[in-house]
């Protein structure tokens, strides 16, 4: 289906149209500013809603979907006015009306904008959603926020997560049904609510507020007529918001810059490679971490890179970039090229070459002083985020376990997040005893920890003491070493339970880790029993200079959040093969390992034709598979030759791929042009 949405620069927006897009739906996405984070598939264009301009727009689709808020003074606004001109717009094109309404806001407000929807000459379908939460803020969340707040005791609330919104959306746009469909989970007290809310820790906020908690929801005819189920719960959707406000970093991104236009790097070029823009152009794989092993998957560029991304913009905020070097950090900083990861070698210079005027800069002191302060409390709070209860996924159902994966891709990208934040700030407080360090962090730096490494030690030391246990041990025989020692398999299963969802290679979401194969955590550590083991000297802190004492402090948070991040990625990994399994029986997919080949909002939105899908980027990576990519590029590569009998593609397992960073290309338009140019007006500036 062609879909046009209008208010797509959203927060809700956004992912709507990523969502329809990863559906297999073409969608336009009409935007009044370029929004950050753009998804190349989604064709945007920057416009207005004046009638000519939309109408243009509109006359190909077969749904408008209307996001644009109408209340006044509020981002993205576009007033009562936006109703007319869309459903008039739709009426001449012939295309079916979506109308999101919220029926916790102003009552008449509201009312008179569905009866303008209903009474169009389209057809049309009102979906009227309760005071929606949120993991990301925009004033919609925040005003739920404050009303639950200010909500007397015996007021009931009713809520709606934007997770289900969103499923609802792909759900409302691939059928015929108009009319009108009430969402919202079953109405809890407020007292209720605020006590989910403040026990994760989400502060008070004041502000305008939405009037109507408790509206007057008809949800039965969700399970009755559309056989759609909430994932989230009304107690369960305040938590995760509150706990996601509390647990991440709380350092606002004053501006998100779209890179430099960019060229393709190559004519080997994958799917998901990132372009090269000709004032940053080298790139090299030194840095890049071991987690993250290449040629990788969609699934976990995706995931993986999305984090990357988001680690970046906060750390372009804190150093103060702006302009066409901050649009390069934020999106390019590491790349993609030939499905592996590359860091930014260029950009990264340019950003080190900052570092000593940034450093003087009020602002930018600060920032730094505020995560410094607060730093290791935002870890330990990520830390504590409840995980997935057992092992099992059986028992979850379809909308649960959709839930789950969005929201751990979510916490993934927020310990990317603070991972990043820690290496940077570690770097500069370093910078403070040595000013020759550059303070600008590698990939490899926010990954390292010393987990997997500590936890071998101590099986080492275990076996050192035991001649027989050493030589079970080589073989990898955990039956065997059960039989013989009884205390040695129990430190294994306790290391298991420490370190199982770490690894090689343990960030991309294919490979196995320590849990699926504990006779290699085993024969690690019977390999580590022939290497001596180094002295350590500890030297106490107290001796030590300030900015060193801080940094230790730091260092000890970030790899705790790194490991956190790493448990997240486990359980996501679990979540997937249980979707393929899900989607395997459903024959969506010809087998679970397929999975692999997608990207996590087409798991949860599975386009039609996803086999073909699979096939196509499985051939694609076996072709890049067979490269031997450069270790240096610069504006262009092409692969390094290499003997036939090196390589090896066929069974050879999967290895992470997804959407990586390169700019959507954004469309102005303006009325009355000739030829091909689409431009629609008013031009209004990023």
């Amino acid at each position: 289906m062609h879909i046009l949405i209008t208010g797509a620069d959203s927060v809700i927006g956004q992912t709507a149209a990523a969502r329809l897009a990863a559906a297999g739906h073409r969608v336009v996405g009409v935007v009044q500013r370029t929004p950050s984070g753009l998804d190349r598939r989604v064709e945007w264009v920057r416009a207005g809603l004046e009638a000519a301009a939309l109408q243009r727009l509109a006359n190909s689709a077969d749904a408008v979907l209307h996001l644009a808020p109408i209340e006044p003074d509020v981002p993205h606004s576009a007033g009562i006015a936006g109703v007319v001109q869309v459903s008039h717009v739709a009426a001449r094109a012939g295309a079916r009306l979506l109308f999101v309404s919220q029926a916790a806001g102003d009552p008449a407000l509201y009312r008179q904008a569905e009866e303008l929807v209903a009474s169009s000459w389209t057809p049309s379908l009102i979906i009227r959603v309760a005071a929606l939460v949120s993991r990301q803020r925009d004033w919609m969340v925040d005003r739920t926020a404050a009303a639950i707040g200010s909500a007397d005791v015996d007021t009931r609330v009713r809520v709606l997560h934007t997770d289900d919104l969103h499923r609802f959306l792909l759900r409302s746009i691939g059928s015929h049904r108009t009319g009108t469909v009430d969402l919202g989970t079953e109405p809890v007290p407020a007292s209720s609510a605020r006590r989910w809310l403040d026990g994760a820790g989400r502060r008070r906020r004041r502000g305008p507020a939405w009037p109507v908690l408790h509206a007057p929801l008809d949800t039965g005819a969700l399970r009755n007529e559309w056989d759609f189920s909430l994932g989230w719960g009304a107690a369960e959707a305040l938590a995760d918001m509150g706990r996601t406000v509390v647990a991440g970093p709380v350092i606002p991104v004053a501006e998100v810059v779209t890179p430099s236009p960019g060229a393709r790097a190559s004519t080997h070029s994958g799917e998901f490679d990132d372009t090269i823009a000709a004032a940053f152009p080298m790139f090299s794989a030194w840095g890049t971490s071991d987690a993250l092993p290449g040629p990788l998957t969609p699934m976990t560029i995706d995931v993986q890179g999305r984090g990357l991304r988001a680690a970046h913009r906060v750390t372009s905020e804190i150093l103060g970039l702006r302009g066409e070097l901050a649009g390069e950090w934020q999106h390019r900083s590491t790349a993609v090229f030939g499905h592996r990861l590359f860091t930014g070698v260029s950009v990264s210079e340019a950003v080190a070459a900052t570092v000593p005027q940034a450093m003087r800069r009020p602002a930018v002191i600060a920032r730094l002083s505020q995560v410094s302060r607060h730093y290791t409390r935002w870890c330990d709070d990520h830390s504590r985020l409840p995980g997935h209860a057992g092992g099992s996924w059986s028992g979850t159902t379809d909308a649960g376990l959709d839930t789950r994966l969005l929201l751990l891709r979510d916490r993934i990208a927020q310990g990317w997040t603070l991972a990043s934040m820690g290496s940077l700030v570690e770097n500069l407080l370093l910078r403070l005893v040595d000013r020759d360090l550059a303070g600008i962090p590698s990939p490899s730096e926010m990954t390292a920890t010393p987990h997997l490494a500590q936890a071998t030690a101590l099986l080492a030391a275990e076996l050192r003491r035991n001649p027989r246990l050493r030589e079970i041990a080589k073989s990898g025989d955990l039956g065997a070493l059960r039989t013989e020692s009884p205390s040695a398999a129990a430190s294994i299963a306790a290391a298991i339970g420490r370190v199982g969802h770490r690894g090689p290679g343990e960030a991309e979401l294919a490979n196995p880790v320590t849990a699926d194969s504990p006779s290699q955590l085993l024969a690690a550590a019977a390999l580590a029993v022939e290497v001596e083991p180094e002295r350590v000297v500890v030297q106490g802190r107290r001796g030590l200079p300030t900015p060193l004492r801080r940094a230790e402090e730091i260092r000890r948070a970030r790899e705790l959040v790194w490991d956190v991040t790493m448990r997240n990625t486990h359980e996501l990994r679990t979540a997937l093969r249980a979707k393929g399994a899900r989607l395997t029986a459903s024959r969506r997919l010809a087998a679970a390992e397929d999975i692999w080949y997608l990207t996590l909002d087409e798991v949860v939105s599975p386009p039609i034709g996803t086999r073909l899908v699979v096939e196509r980027r499985r051939a694609e990576r076996e072709r890049l598979q067979a490269l031997s990519m450069p270790q240096t590029i610069s504006v262009r590569w092409v692969p390094l030759p290499v003997a036939d009998d090196d390589v090896e593609v066929g069974d050879v397992p999967v290895n992470g791929v997804a959407a990586n960073g390169a700019a959507a290309h954004v469309t102005e338009l303006e009325p009355q042009v000739q030829g091909q140019a689409q431009t629609l007006e008013p031009q209004v500036q990023a």
